[in-house]
């Protein structure tokens, strides 16, 4: 007797594997740099401290707050704020099943659109960190889901609920603006009844949500735009085009490699051919007005914003993922009996998920193994050999660390303007720009060594240059954690 899952045994099934890779990235991954930022930016505002005035901060405002619940705890803050990334990383995946069963009638796409997106490398390894992607990504599949649920609704109050989750995702990550255009069209174009209503409403929510951001951009304008944008638009000076264009299609050819990033990329294609055997005629308005539209266009705005900054990377595509799976979703189920002969076959389908999942093995190998020559030295175990390192002697004064992330999950005190040392980047800024922007200048932190005001200094490999005859001067080399260097006062 043979036994076979139900879909939605098999829906079900797939969610909870997802649910265990994703914890296992979570509690083993190596800690990513940008983790020390957002969580010393949380800690920070826990102490009632002010984003860009206070300390640098190169984001929108909304991140340190979630996280801030989960600060305050040691190393456990770490494990607190992955885990709720987590949690909201789950409700995305529910979310996008939902908009799913909009977009699609074909159970057997629908398992395979959804398996793809549970058991894509890079949303596992970019949904188990304390940084943005888990929240944006949560924040605008609430908002595509609520915006189709008020289409096909008279309920005028979903328009505003779409732009709250909109707003928390702009003011999360700024490069989400363009989204608000998108987004208001689709309200817009819609509803011939109380159009005029729900866009008002739409836009008050953004407005309302915004304010925060807006309250801080208009005490601190200088540090706020800068943090937002300034700095990202100065952080690679000495790259210029045509560079600049050859490291994105570099970016972008390691992509296409990748088995899974090329699976997906088979599966829109397919979706492009399915959808033109259809012979169905698409216009601006009826493709603005229709899910499919809003997602195709929402997916299609993210790959461009995210092919503008220098330098690029990777993992700022996850973001599109759950998008440009949907829109395949949606351009396959337009004719499910031409899709039937390559999809509908057992074989395919499961070449197919064998090689996407074998595709997860190197994603395991660099980001939980650390096999790459400058992450090993970020593993959990050796990050938090450096914390508890710190936590011992209790020495008086601050740690200065290059990277904040240890004085933070130690417990231990740090300085306002090294929050963001940034040795990586070279900065075409005075000192007394840097000062004004809450950065640390090379005098700044000599004075400091020099009146010993420093317990402990932790480093990469050796101190910066200029440092280097103070600390010599002053301090001695306590403890090597791999490439981690602690030095001590004499």
């Amino acid at each position: 007797m043979s036994w076979r899952l139900t879909y939605k045994q098999a829906i079900l099934l797939l969610f909870m594997l997802h649910l265990s890779a994703l914890s296992l990235f979570a509690g083993f991954r190596i800690v990513d740099p940008d983790e020390g930022f957002y969580l010393t930016a949380a800690h920070k505002v826990t102490q009632g401290q002010s984003l860009y005035a206070d300390f640098f901060y190169p984001q929108m405002p909304f991140l340190p707050y979630i996280l801030a619940p989960f600060s305050g705890h040691g190393f456990a803050t770490l494990y607190l704020s992955r885990f709720a990334g987590v949690a909201a990383s789950a409700c995305a995946a529910i979310l996008l099943y939902l908009v799913l069963g909009v977009l699609c009638r074909d159970q057997r796409i629908k398992i395979l659109v959804f398996a793809l997106y549970l058991f894509s490398g890079h949303v596992l390894t970019w949904h188990s960190v304390a940084k943005t992607y888990p929240w944006t990504d949560l924040f605008l599949l609430a908002s595509v889901y609520l915006m189709i649920k008020m289409q096909t609704s008279n309920r005028l109050w979903l328009a505003g609920a779409a732009g709250v989750f909109l707003a928390l995702a702009i003011n999360t990550r700024l490069v989400f603006v363009p989204l608000a255009v998108i987004f208001a069209m689709f309200v817009y174009m819609s509803d011939t009844g109380r159009r005029f209503q729900r866009l008002g409403l739409y836009a008050a929510a953004v407005a309302i949500i915004s304010i925060p951001s807006l309250l801080l951009l208009g005490r601190f304008p200088g540090q706020f735009l800068f943090d937002n944008l300034g700095f990202h638009l100065m952080r690679e000076p000495q790259t210029i085009f045509p560079q600049t264009m050859i490291d994105r299609l570099v970016v972008i050819g390691r992509m296409l490699v990748n088995p899974q990033i090329f699976i997906l990329a088979l599966c829109i294609g397919m979706a492009i051919f399915t959808w033109r055997r259809t012979k169905g005629t698409v216009n601006f308005k009826s493709m603005a007005a229709s899910p499919a539209g809003l997602i195709t266009l929402t997916a299609l705005a993210i790959i461009v914003i995210y092919l503008i900054p220098t330098p690029i990377h990777q993992e700022y595509f996850v973001q599109a993922v759950p998008f440009a799976l949907l829109a395949s979703a949606a351009g396959l189920n337009r004719s499910p009996e031409k899709t039937h002969t390559i999809l509908a076959r057992p074989f395919v389908r499961k070449a197919l998920m064998a090689v996407y999942l074998l595709g997860i093995i190197p994603y395991a190998a660099v980001f939980i193994f650390g096999l790459r020559q400058l992450d090993h030295i970020n593993t959990i175990a050796n990050v938090r050999g450096v914390c508890d390192y710190l936590q011992t002697g209790n020495p008086q004064g601050a740690v200065l660390a290059e990277w904040p992330i240890f004085p933070t999950l130690a417990g231990c005190e740090s300085l306002d303007d090294a929050a963001f040392v940034g040795y990586d980047y070279k900065l075409p800024l005075t000192d007394q720009q840097k000062k004004w922007y809450r950065l640390p200048t090379d005098s700044g932190l000599m004075a400091l060594l020099a009146d010993r005001k420093i317990a402990r200094l932790v480093v990469r490999d050796f101190p910066d240059s200029a440092l280097q005859p103070l600390v010599a001067q002053n301090y001695v080399k306590e403890q090597s954690f791999d490439r981690y260097v602690v030095y001590g006062r004499k």
